[in-house]
């Protein structure tokens, strides 16, 4: 595609619904010459006005947007989302984004690539809302914003049991697990009951705001519930990229193997989850075949423990000892012993 404002499976998504859809092996590559913003994701540029986005899927698929003179927003999902349009049980998986090739602006998002309040005509009376979702196994790269949730933020948004364990890149500015950067006086941001456990990168770090969270955060209205990055994946332990962890409460950043074990043998993360679902659903737990029990699905697929055992097999008796079994397992006996002895130090495995 050339010189498109909107780039996408759909144009422009103004209250309208779409649900039950799967993507595969999508291509799509948007370049611009003008001086204008251009919309750019898999499934549509642009959604506004209560547009409804539900149990959809994204695999394997490829985004390009590039300008020499004009704003790039894009994402793997929805380019810009608007004036109370709501994203729902959407999967990105294995997908790449590049939105770095702009020489002035460009926002990558995994779901979206801005959040605004107002719609083309003024209209602020909604909230806009990303629920029940995740980004798999993914790259977002972005020439100044990059969040695998959403970049850029200016206006309210409100995200709730979703997760990440995807790449985010950002050529320099503002990086994010979640969200790159939130900014402005009409910016609020609700956070609640979600994880990143992916990389956080910045090619240029010398003015680069890099965060487990966020990048660069300004905006007074905030509020995070249960939030958790894994501060070993992400390569870095601080929440938002310009602010002290002591000025945000609601996040805790920790080593995956403690996330793991908080989602296991205390049952922490996994507690916290399940007394605060959203419409009744728990599309952030994989339920094992084996056993019936639940995993967060960044650790099941690690191969890390249920929610009712740190370990996939044995209770730690001589008769039954706990099962090693992956590099996976040796970490987590390591942790166990070092940090719970009275507990672990005598058990068998």
């Amino acid at each position: 595609l050339t010189e498109r404002d909107y780039s996408g499976l759909f144009g422009n998504l103004s209250s309208a619904k779409v649900s039950n859809l799967t993507i595969n092996n999508a291509r799509i590559q948007n370049s611009r010459t003008t001086a204008t913003e251009s919309y750019n994701g898999i499934l549509a540029g642009w959604a506004e006005a209560s547009a409804v986005i539900s149990d959809i899927t994204i695999r394997n698929s490829y985004i390009k947007a590039e300008s020499t003179l004009g704003q790039v927003v894009a994402a793997i999902g929805v380019g810009t989302l608007r004036q109370g349009a709501v994203m729902s049980g959407v999967l990105i998986s294995g997908s790449q984004l590049d939105a770095y090739n702009s020489v002035t602006y460009g926002d990558a998002g995994g779901l979206t690539g801005c959040v605004e309040d107002a719609d083309r005509y003024g209209s602020t009376e909604k909230t806009t809302a990303i629920k029940n979702s995740a980004v798999i196994g993914s790259t977002i790269y972005g020439f100044d914003n990059a969040g695998s949730f959403a970049a850029r933020l200016n206006g309210t948004l409100t995200i709730s049991n979703c997760y990440s364990d995807s790449t985010v890149r950002v050529t320099k500015s503002n990086a994010g697990g979640m969200i790159s950067s939130g900014t402005g006086a009409d910016c609020n941001l609700i956070i609640s009951n979600s994880y990143f456990a992916g990389k956080v990168i910045a090619d240029d770090t010398t003015d680069a705001n890099i965060g487990g969270v966020i990048g660069l955060l300004t905006a007074a209205d905030r509020t995070f519930t249960n939030v958790y990055f894994a501060t070993d994946i992400a390569g870095t332990d601080k929440i938002a990229g310009n602010l002290e962890n002591s000025e945000i409460t609601g996040v805790s950043g920790m080593t995956a193997i403690e996330m793991a074990y908080q989602s296991a043998a205390k049952q922490g993360i996994y507690a916290d989850f399940a007394a605060n679902q959203v419409d009744g659903e728990q599309p952030w737990l994989t339920k094992a075949p084996q056993d019936g029990t639940y995993y967060l699905p960044y650790f099941y697929a690690e191969g890390i423990p249920s929610v009712t055992s740190p370990f996939k097999g044995g209770d730690g008796t001589d008769e039954n000892p706990f099962e090693i079994w992956t590099y996976a397992d040796l970490e987590m006996m390591s942790y166990l012993v070092n940090n719970e002895n009275a507990t672990y130090s005598s058990k068998s495995y």
